[in-house]
């Protein structure tokens, strides 16, 4: 039976409950295994379709990542060895923890996330709720906010189903802008579900500036603690320093997650293009916050989730925050000391379960 104030204070992995100070390195938003066929757009073209039922080799990684909403390789990651061994990478690199923010309707499977976690040896956490509105089941907008918050609360303080594997986030929720109804209602169930487990909320949102503020404002007017909400994909989705600056001063974590990926190429089958900025660029905004004295609450990840993000296919897997970026973020002046804030001490205090109230 799950004790809510025995578990306050802990992080729940997969393989159960750890104190803040064991996750080391710890990557915020990531996909071990994920299905994201939901997002499958079939081309117009004959030549086009080509590349839909192309397996994903060296020869045809450019023109499969400039197609990802066409190339079916590209939304799944499916491969628990793939998985194990780039976590291994992570591990051998100095990493500690992998937050696995797979929610209902992609994939999410809690007993292949325990076997990663004990191959690799790496801390792996799981998440709880629906992401987009194309992944979700087709009855979820006659479900009430009960129901929905019943289903967040039992994945935490149960596990999920019969695997008895239990969810230490409630994320990543995928949000529309402007918010729909459901996914309303999603928000005020997980918000609930977080003052009743101490868990934190992953937010997926909307592709607009102002998508930040309105769904922060529907989790707080629910009762969330805005330091238990991280907003993620920050530069891509809002990338300008009010935006930013929106979300921390109403004490959220500001999470720059597509660190090694979603180069310039790489939504070509997209409007978002012009959203699209590189590692350099993200660091820059990063930076913003950290002038503003903001750098307890940034938190870093990769948000791997593409079949070419995988370390076999050419990716960076895991590794790169740690072998890539920080050896950047010193050479632009960040201190030791900012750089564990990011990757140790924001996440350990994100993570450990909330103590009631």
């Amino acid at each position: 039976m799950w004790d809510r104030r025995a578990a306050a204070g802990t992080v729940q992995t997969v393989l159960g409950p750890i104190d803040p100070g064991e996750l080391g390195p710890t990557l915020m938003h990531e996909h071990l295994l994920c299905d994201l066929e939901s997002y499958f757009a079939a081309p117009e073209e004959a030549s086009e379709r080509a590349y839909s039922s192309a397996p994903l080799t060296m020869g045809n990684l450019g023109a499969l990542t400039s197609r990802w909403f066409q190339s079916h390789a590209q939304l799944s990651l499916l491969d628990e060895r793939g998985a194990a061994a780039d976590a291994s990478a992570f591990v051998r690199c100095g990493g500690g923890t992998i937050v696995d923010v797979t929610s209902r309707g992609i994939g999410r499977d809690p007993l292949a996330l325990a076997r990663i976690s004990r191959a690799s040896g790496a801390h792996v956490v799981m998440g709880a709720g629906y992401y987009i509105p194309q992944s979700r089941p087709p009855d979820i907008a006659s479900r009430t906010v009960d129901a929905l918050y019943d289903e967040m609360v039992s994945d935490v303080a149960d596990g999920v189903g019969a695997t008895g594997v239990r969810s230490g986030i409630i994320g990543e929720l995928g949000c529309t802008h402007p918010l729909d109804d459901t996914t309303r209602a999603i928000l005020q169930a997980a918000a609930a579900a977080s003052r009743t487990t101490g868990a934190p909320i992953s937010i997926h949102p909307g592709p607009d500036p102002r998508s930040g503020a309105e769904i922060i404002g529907v989790l707080t007017g629910a009762g969330a603690d805005p330091g238990r909400i991280a907003i993620g994909h920050l530069g891509f989705r809002h990338p300008d320093r009010a935006a930013l600056l929106e979300i921390t001063e109403a004490g959220c974590y500001a999470q720059f997650d597509h660190f090694g990926s979603f180069e310039d190429t790489s939504l070509r089958t997209t409007t978002a293009t012009d959203m699209v900025v590189n590692d350099t660029q993200r660091l820059g905004l990063a930076e913003l916050l950290l002038e503003d004295g903001h750098g307890e609450r940034i938190l870093f990840s990769h948000d791997v989730c593409w079949g070419s993000h995988r370390t076999a296919s050419g990716g960076k897997g895991y590794a790169h925050v740690i072998e890539g970026l920080v050896p950047r973020m010193r050479s632009r002046g960040w201190t030791g000391r900012q750089i564990d804030d990011v990757l140790i001490a924001n996440p350990a205090r994100v993570l450990a379960l909330e103590r009631p109230r």
